[in-house]
Parts: structure tokens; sequence; C-alpha cells
């Protein structure tokens, strides 16, 4: 799942291969021109999962060692929904409103539970639940092998963060500004902190803290069991999704740099500067911090975890916005202009067998999703002045699909950024592929 574990730490503690030594001998082994926007991959037992863009609206399955072709699945709209696999099932949510368990096998739908708008949070399965969140409003909790909801939480807007959990606690951000701590059994709410602008990273939970970057340019570390603020840090921009290993917390900021803080007071231990916005979440494994840019040079860079030193770039693979994977010696990534693996030696010779599988969004950003979105295909989501968003009652079937129309929404993105289902006259930040202005 994103981020490898249910706390989304970000942290890969079985990477023995690559290490701030090696690194830098990294080299493509090869490349897929999946679609022109991916979410952040998945790796398990030799085969890589990720989902594609308007164009494609498919969650594929590639050979992890040849990038060639397992399986596809056509969804109704955009994947940017980082899958999530566990217990031989694939899950995934879509811009098409429904949330997705897949065959991993075979890529045979198991079931599908429609939600109210698009689906751009990333999965987080955990003791038979899934947890997900929805642009309708609310985050689900839903069961693993049915897809009936157990229960649901609404908040006052879109819910584009991806959960974690710890300590029988979910917790997740809003675009409403909160982060909230809900029971994981019931959805109860528990505390609620309040930033100053969308929270669309997924927050990260250790040592009894929750770290969450925001919109508002903060990186915040929230008491796990109060909500209390311990500490924030103000970079340049908006913050995405952190990492966190080794009592440090590493987060990309679109000022171009990455940070690491003292996890126990926000302490800035350095900022290593990339020439790129970072909207990538970071992945550190064995001594590395590993980001993906998504401006300039549209590049992949590999950070000495202890200084910030740059020890690796590879450019030129289209933006950046998912995290980076490291499995066994192998570094896979997704940007705009497909899927990529990078090894220091012939992916022959790698026994891809790793189920912890880290990965980012999205935040895209502050999360992970990519913010280029092409128009869709006619008759993808029915669009429609009468629309109205309704709430998915309690024990509806996995496969039910309310028969009303439904419009795409667009909404602000932060300070003079709107995305919505379409393309050519946005009015984002240079080379972001085109948000549309609203």
């Amino acid at each position: 799942m994103f981020h490898g574990v249910p706390t989304r730490a970000g942290y890969n503690p079985f990477e023995n291969v690559l290490s701030p030594s090696n690194v830098s001998s990294l080299h493509k082994l090869w490349s897929v021109p999946v679609a022109s926007e991916v979410s952040s991959p998945a790796v398990v037992n030799g085969v890589r999962y990720v989902g594609s863009d308007y164009y494609h609206g498919k969650v594929f399955a590639l050979d992890a060692d040849t990038g060639a072709s397992v399986w596809a699945f056509p969804t109704g709209g955009a994947v940017y929904s980082s899958p999530a696999v566990a217990n031989g099932v694939v899950y995934v949510g879509s811009y098409d409103y429904h949330v997705y368990a897949l065959d991993a096998a075979t890529g045979a739908k198991l079931w599908s539970f429609w939600t109210g708008n698009y689906v751009v949070s990333s999965p987080l399965v955990a003791d038979g639940v899934v947890y997900i969140g929805s642009e309708d409003d609310n985050i689900y909790a839903l069961d693993a092998a049915t897809g009936v909801k157990l229960w649901s939480f609404h908040t006052g807007t879109y819910v584009d963060s991806s959960p974690a959990l710890a300590e029988g606690m979910v917790y997740v951000g809003g675009d409403d500004h909160n982060v909230y701590a809900l029971d994981s059994s019931t959805g109860a709410e528990l505390w609620t902190f309040k930033t100053r602008n969308l929270v669309e990273s997924a927050p990260a939970v250790a040592d009894g803290i929750v770290y969450v970057g925001g919109d508002d340019h903060n990186v915040y570390a929230l008491d796990a069991a109060t909500g209390a603020k311990m500490w924030s840090y103000h970079t340049g921009n908006v913050v995405g999704s952190p990492a966190v290993a080794g009592g440090v917390v590493y987060v990309g900021s679109w000022d171009h740099n990455v940070y690491a803080l003292d996890a126990a007071t926000g302490a800035r231990l350095w900022s290593a500067p990339t020439g790129d916005r970072v909207a990538s979440s970071p992945t550190v494994a064995n001594g590395v911090v590993y980001v993906g840019g998504w401006s300039g040079s549209r590049g992949i860079y590999a950070l000495d975890a202890a200084t910030g030193l740059k020890l690796y770039r590879f450019s030129g693979v289209g933006l950046v916005e998912s995290s980076p994977v490291v499995v066994n010696g192998m570094l896979y990534v997704a940007s705009s202009n497909g899927v990529y693996a990078l090894g220091a030696t012939s992916p022959a010779r790698l026994p891809l067998s790793e189920p912890s599988v880290l990965r980012a969004n999205t935040t895209p950003s502050s999360h992970t999703r990519p913010r280029a979105v092409p128009s869709r295909p006619a008759g993808l989501i029915p669009d429609s002045p009468s629309y109205s968003r309704r709430s998915v009652r309690q024990g509806q079937a996995a496969d039910e699909t309310p028969g009303a129309s439904r419009r795409c929404p667009s909404r602000s993105r932060g300070p003079g950024r709107v995305r919505s289902p379409c393309r050519g006259t946005g009015a984002g930040p240079p080379s972001s592929g085109g948000w549309c202005a609203g």
C-alpha cells in the first residue's frame, strides 16, 4: 500500500542492496509508456501494479523484471489512487466513483463499491478492512472480502488524503482544512485539528506522533492520542506527504526543496535544493531518500538521508508526482511519460519477492495524484446540472450503483489553482500539463 505500512511511514527497513555507496550506479532497465499520468505503483511478488489516466482509465499489472503486461483492468475513469495489495487482492479507487477489489493474479473484479464522487485517496488495508476517502466528503471503512460498508464518516468537503492507521485510530486529512482521528472500529470522531488550508497529504504516524503536510505550507506534528500540536515547520510552499525514519521526518515542498526535520522538535537538520517542485512523497531505504521532481529537470533524486547530499539524479522521465518504490535493489517510479525500472545490476539477478511495498500520492503535492488531467472520453461520467450528492446508505451492496445523473465537479486547489477533469485552459504551475481554469 501507499508508503508501505498502515502507519504510512514511507520507510523500507528490508532494503539492503541499494545504499549511499552504490546508488549512483543506477541505470534504466526498462520503461513502459502506460499513460500520460499514472498513480504511484505497488510492487508485490514480482508484479508492479499501477493506475493510469483518462486516456486509459485502467489498472495495469506489469512484470517487475521486464515491464511486460500481466493484465489490465478497465475502470470508467482515471486511476490516480495508488493500489494496495493484500492477501492476493488489489484494492484501488477510480474517478468513476468506485473502489475496486481485483484478483491480483488475473485482474478479475471481485467486487466494487460506489461512492458519490471521484476517489483519489489511496486505500489502506488492515485486519480485513479497507479504509479510503472520497470526494463525496466521506471516509469509508469497507469489508475487504465483500466490499460491504462497515461505516462512513462525513467531513466538510472532499477527502483526497490517504488514511493512516495506528493503535486502533484512523488518521486522515480533509479539504475542509482539518486533520481527523477516528475510531477504526466505529468511525467515531476522536479529535480534529484545524489547519489553514487543504490537507491532501497522507499522515504518517511514528512513536505516538502524527506527521502531516498542508497546503498552508506547514509540516505539523500532532499528538496521536489528543491531536494537540507539538510543533510545526513552515516551508516556502505546499508540503507533500512525509516519510519518517530513524527519528527524522523527510518531506518535499513546492519550494523546490526536500527537508529533513528532527521528529521530536521540528528543528531543521538539512534542506536539499532540487531545482524541481517536489510534489512526490519521499521514500527512505537503507540511508537513502528517494523523491521525484515535478518541474525543471523532471528527475528522480537520491539523497543521503544523513546529510541531504545529492547522490544521484535520473533526468528526462517526465513529471513525477508519485512516490518511488525501492525493492531489492530496484527503483520503480511512475511519471507523466510512463513507468520506469532502474537497477544497479541485471533484474534477472534480483529476487523480487519482498512483500513490503513502498510508494506514494500523490500529494499528490501534498499527496500523490497527478495534476495534469486530460479530457475524459465521452460517456465516462454523465454531466448534468441536476446532480445532487447522495450518501451511500449503510450496508449497501458492493456493486449497487444508484441511477442518479452526476456532474464532474471542479474546485479550487489552493491559491491560483483549479482542478477539473479537462485539459488545456489551466492556470496551473509551469509545466503542470494544464489544470483548467474554473
